[in-house]
């Protein structure tokens, strides 16, 4: 069963869903850059099975939208739905907006689910997030001279894999941003930097990732978990790419149930 919501400035298509029968605790699950929430199309029959309220959205990718007005406005959705102590899926940006809501409404967290995350792209000194600045501004170049074409490159290096339907599915996705809003946005994200907002989580959290991903390094979820604020973990899957809710979505889901078992049996 199913119910929509109000729409927010930055959440669109808001749904909850939930099977028949007594359910766990509500997990919201939030997509990232270029993508929206058919992505966690094979993820969301085993949750509705083992009896989870999914609540679930489309990020409205603006040129003008941060990371701060997404945490802000999943606060809003939380606030009016009474959504407390709840889990939280985020891949992406999403992982960092997920981290900036609870900062600020730590009593609607339960669980931070940490898919694929990010604070910083870019390396620094003492700091490994996977580019050069020169990397960004050839990508953004690129973008801009030619979107599609950027497109048509950058889905199978990010999806890790050259299997047509999904590097079509994940390029489609692309274009339906237009490529000012693309580009100032994946400027914003590249460019960023919020670690500084690792030390104010408290909420406990996991982060998950795969074995290689060329957005996001395997030392960057190191980073996370010696530098988030409250208890962390970190659960590596053994699979390529940035988008495994679509790449490997049966290790994910195996991840997950493993993660959610252990977690609904804390107070």
């Amino acid at each position: 069963m199913g119910k929509q919501s109000p729409g927010y400035a930055s959440l669109a298509n808001v749904k909850f869903m939930s099977s028949c029968g007594e359910n766990k605790k509500t997990i919201i699950i939030s997509h990232g850059y270029g993508l929206d929430q058919s992505c966690w199309r094979h993820i969301l029959p085993s949750l509705l099975e083992n009896h989870y309220t999914v609540v679930t959205y489309d990020l409205v990718f603006s040129a003008a939208s941060t990371l701060e007005d997404y945490a802000d406005d999943l606060i809003s959705l939380m606030d009016e739905f009474d959504l407390k102590s709840s889990f939280f899926l985020g891949h992406s940006m999403s992982a960092m907006v997920g981290c900036l809501a609870s900062i600020k409404r730590p009593e609607f967290f339960h669980h931070l689910i940490l898919l694929c995350a990010s604070p910083r792209y870019l390396n620094s000194t003492d700091y490994e997030g996977g580019f050069e600045v020169s990397d960004i501004e050839a990508m953004l170049e690129n973008m801009e001279k030619d979107f599609h074409s950027w497109t048509q490159g950058f889905a199978p290096a990010a999806l890790g894999t050259e299997d047509p339907n999904l590097c079509k599915e994940f390029q489609d996705r692309l274009l339906s941003m237009t490529p000012e809003i693309a580009i100032t946005l994946a400027r914003s994200l590249y460019l960023g930097d919020h670690r500084d907002a690792l030390q104010k989580v408290s909420v406990p959290a996991t982060i998950v990732h795969t074995q290689k991903d060329i957005v996001v390094p395997v030392s960057v979820a190191r980073y996370i978990h010696e530098n988030l604020g409250g208890e962390s973990s970190v659960v590596a899957i053994p699979a390529a790419g940035h988008m495994p809710q679509l790449t490997a979505p049966k290790l994910l889901i195996d991840a997950l149930a493993k993660l959610l078992g252990t977690c609904d049996l804390d107070p």
